[in-house]
């Protein structure tokens, strides 16, 4: 987009009027002439955005719909309302797809496009195993299945796979009836790739990554926080409607067959021709020791242990086996406890918990509070694994410290009553460190701190000066992860005036955030966190603590194992989020306390005082002392909860005798991909049964039925004439 550069309207003026004005006590006609050119900034940047929007690459959203409409475009359905203009990528590639109505390649464009998901066609006529004419000779295929080949019948079922099918007579949506001669597939991955990696800048290189959990000594697993998560695939870019879509621009599970085959062919001199290993974002990447595990050293294998407990390692020190299905790694016995970070990706169904995602919304929607127009600038420290980015000097980038402990300690010694604060951690490491007793964090009466994981830039100026602009944060490629079993918190007391507030925004925090009994703090936010875990990852920990009466909290886009604030007497807002997981016991413990729970997915029970519920999954035991007071409206209750009144919540009074309304999820456990997504198995009024005929529970900003409803309407427009499409969800 244009953006001009408006010069001072004052410099235009001749010099002696400007001479004469600087003889003047007020300088009248300087400050007439800055107000001028404030208003002319205004009208010029309207002049421009008005340019901007005759084009769809740099229109705003509101002007998107108009453009759609000069072209014909059917009306589509908004799919991300925190991000207006999703469907920029539909109108602007909706001409080139209508010059190629009808072929495979402009249905998967335009499926794409509408609904914001990786989807892949399929023509499964192609896949039948018919007798071939000598004048149209068919290839790529074979009639019989060879049993010596594993690799190929894994991918019996795959849309990738080449094997061809007897013709079948079910539903084209089924298993049993994809492979008919009127039918094509639409293969879809509802879950996206969640890369995590280490933070990269030229001049200090690439430290502060990913730490592998530890199995045992020399097994190690990708995901800092001890899951066995599959690897997916980071998808290549899609740049043109002709080409078709391959493994390597989906976010599927990556196979050990394909990469072993990839690796065992760079090692014969090979081209990885598909990039699986390539400079541009590898499937994966290993630093052992400070230095970067080549492809060559690399070697992709099972990692399950046998009964004894025994698993394949290394011949030679340097060299790294790595599992892709289980998300595991193993070193040789020489290579134990050296440095070791990863890069890798895994699949989420949702933008909550902290990731690497754009968390840009987020923080504007408490920066007001940290950095107020007119006041000094707040207290700020950063925080990296990196340590040649560790410095006091603020000449040279700092104040920058090595870990979240030593920020908390120059915390506590340095905030007053009122102070204002930002820790930003500034990569994707790991920092174990005691955050309990006398390296807990103290809040000062009015005090109000934020810890926020993001990018804090350091801007090179003359003289080798490095500077931090204080107003600068960047929320996006990092979730680093705080291992503390106790993360205590002391606000002071502060009377009648106002209490601390506390932020935390976008990392994982192990163990439990406990609340001194006797402290006073006012508010707390928990934005895109994941809190609780337990050595084997799973979410079943309680997070809060008894006392702070006044306590206000707000959790948004996060993952608890729970919430157990017996004292707390003020407001408890949970939206976009999930608290426990199968088999928890109470997730929401707050008796004095007014709930507000919204589009949010509880795997157990609650104790509130007053509750206003909408769009959610409530799963267990509920209860809530005035039932006179608020609403549940669009949710999924247990049929016995005791509960306010409702509206439109499912089972309806008259389904008290089917059980089987229920939600089915893809997984109820935090250790296993897909965590708190709905499956397709639930039932309708489930899945369409939330304001506005969206999903109830943590998908609910998703608009899964809006997408869904997109794709039919491009299938009907761009299907080949006389061929049914069927829908097939890989994730």
């Amino acid at each position: 987009m244009f953006d001009r550069q408006t010069p001072p309207l004052f410099e235009r003026l001749p010099a002696h009027i400007r001479t004469q004005d600087a003889l003047q006590a007020d300088r009248a006609l300087e400050a007439l002439m800055a107000l001028m050119t404030d208003e002319l900034q205004i009208v010029e940047r309207d002049i421009d955005q008005l340019y901007d929007n005759w084009f769809v690459e740099t229109c705003e959203p509101w002007a998107l719909a108009y453009i759609a409409e000069l072209i014909g475009a059917a009306p589509m359905r908004e799919i991300d309302p925190a991000r207006p203009g999703q469907l920029r990528a539909y109108v602007a590639n909706l001409l080139a797809a209508r010059a190629a109505k009808g072929t495979l390649a402009a249905l998967e464009q335009v499926a794409r496009d509408v609904t914001g998901w990786s989807v892949l066609g399929v023509e499964f006529f192609e896949r039948l195993a018919l007798a071939t004419h000598t004048n149209h000779l068919r290839g790529g295929g074979a009639v019989f299945a060879d049993v010596r080949n594993a690799a190929a019948a894994r991918t019996t079922n795959s849309p990738f796979s080449q094997a061809l099918h007897s013709p079948g007579a079910g539903p084209v949506d089924g298993a049993s009836g994809r492979y008919n001669i009127p039918n094509l597939g639409l293969f879809i991955w509802r879950q996206s790739a969640m890369p995590l990696e280490p933070v990269h800048d030229a001049p200090n290189g690439v430290l502060g990554g990913p730490t592998p959990a530890q199995i045992v000594p020399g097994l190690l697993q990708f995901d800092p926080l001890g899951r066995d998560l599959p690897l997916v695939n980071r998808p290549a870019p899609d740049t043109e409607i002709a080409d078709r879509i391959t493994a390597r621009r989906v976010p599927g599970t990556l196979s050990r067959d394909t990469l072993f085959r990839v690796l065992e062919d760079l090692r014969a001199g090979t081209a990885d021709t598909e990039g699986w290993f390539g400079p541009s974002a590898p499937v994966v990447r290993v630093r052992l020791n400070g230095a970067e595990v080549l492809p060559a050293q690399l070697f992709c294998c099972h990692l399950g242990r046998d009964p004894g407990g025994i698993f394949r390692r290394p011949a030679q020190a340097g060299d790294v086996m790595f599992d892709p299905e289980l998300g595991r790694l193993s070193l040789h016995p020489d290579d134990e406890g050296a440095p070791i970070e990863t890069s890798f990706a895994h699949a989420a169904p949702f933008d909550i918990g902290g990731g690497p995602y754009d968390r840009s919304a987020s923080v504007s929607s408490w920066a007001g509070h940290i950095w107020i127009e007119g006041e000094g600038a707040p207290w700020r420290i950063g925080v990296t694994a990196r340590p040649q980015l560790v410095t006091d000097n603020s000449d040279q980038g700092g104040p920058v410290v090595a870990s979240l402990a030593d920020a908390i300690a120059r915390w506590n010694a340095e905030a007053a009553p009122g102070t204002r604060g930002v820790i930003t951690l500034l990569d994707n490491a790991t920092y174990p460190q005691p955050l309990d007793g006398a390296a807990g964090l103290l809040l000062p009466p009015g005090s109000r701190l934020a810890i926020v994981a993001g990018d804090w830039p350091a801007v090179a100026e003359d003289g080798g000066v490095l500077r931090r602009a204080s107003e600068t944060l960047l929320p996006v490629f990092r979730r680093p992860v705080i291992d503390a079993e106790r993360f205590e918190i002391r606000a002071a007391d502060a009377g009648a005036d106002a209490g601390a507030q506390l932020i935390l925004d976008g990392f994982v925090l192990t163990g439990q955030l406990v609340l001194d009994p006797a402290g006073d703090l006012e508010r707390l936010d928990l934005r895109h966190m994941t809190l609780g875990l337990d050595s084997s990852g799973r979410l079943n920990r309680i997070s809060g603590g008894a006392g702070n009466a006044r306590l206000d909290i707000e959790v948004a886009q996060s993952m608890l194992g729970g919430l157990d604030l017996q004292g707390a007497a003020g407001r408890i807002r949970v939206c976009d989020s999930i608290l426990g997981e199968r088999g928890a016991a109470g997730v929401l413990t707050a008796p004095l306390a007014d709930g507000t729970i919204a589009a949010s997915t509880l795997f157990g029970g609650l104790s509130l005082r007053t509750l206003a519920g909408e769009n959610s999954l409530f799963l267990g035991p509920m209860d809530v002392a005035r039932k006179q007071e608020g609403c549940v409206r669009y949710s999924f209750l247990p049929p016995d909860a005791a509960v306010p009144r409702r509206f439109n919540c499912v089972p309806g009074p008259t389904a008290q005798d089917r059980p089987g309304l229920r939600p089915s999820f893809t997984a109820a456990r935090f250790d296993r991909a897909g965590f708190g997504q709905l499956s397709r198995r639930t039932p309708p009024q489930i899945t369409q049964g939330a304001e506005a005929g969206r999903e109830m529970g943590a998908g609910y900003g998703l608009r899964h039925p809006a997408r869904l409803a997109n794709l039919a309407d491009a299938i009907a427009e761009f299907s080949p004439f006389g061929l049914r499409t069927g829908l097939h969800f890989i994730s």
